[in-house]
């Protein structure tokens, strides 16, 4: 019922944030409200973000994640695995306000050809015989 009048009125943006504190697990989703907003809700995973600072156990989001943050939630744009726009219906709809519904995750595959890794296993092949001579 809450979720559900965030959704109704207000709600800008959801976050996917990063587990920023030691032993936390569950998903932690920063809410963006603005009192009167009725635009596209704006979805971002920033889970990936964020990195341990020497001397803190929790993780910290750099200046340029933030603007990088602040940026995709203003923009009504997408950008897979990162960001996507979505209408007020369809997110009432799906019944989820889960990032990941939302956003294309496309896979990041790097292909090689096949010679480049023949030519490395040769290579390894011949290493490895040297070696054990």
């Amino acid at each position: 019922e809450m979720r559900n009048k965030f959704v109704n009125s207000g709600l800008k943006a959801v976050i996917a944030l990063p587990a920023l504190w030691p032993g936390l697990s569950i998903p932690t989703n920063l809410l963006v409200v603005e009192k009167g907003y009725d635009g596209n809700i704006e979805f971002v995973n920033a889970k990936d973000f964020g990195s341990r600072v020497k001397g803190n156990t929790n993780v910290v989001l750099s200046n340029d994640e933030i603007l990088r943050i602040i940026e995709a939630v203003n923009d009504e744009k997408s950008e897979n695995n990162f960001c996507a726009s979505s209408e007020r219906e369809r997110v009432r709809e799906i019944n989820s306000w889960q990032p990941n519904q939302f956003i294309e995750m496309v896979p990041e595959v790097n292909f090689r050809d096949t010679k480049d890794i023949d030519s490395e296993l040769n290579s390894l092949y011949e290493q490895l015989k040297n070696n054990l001579k």
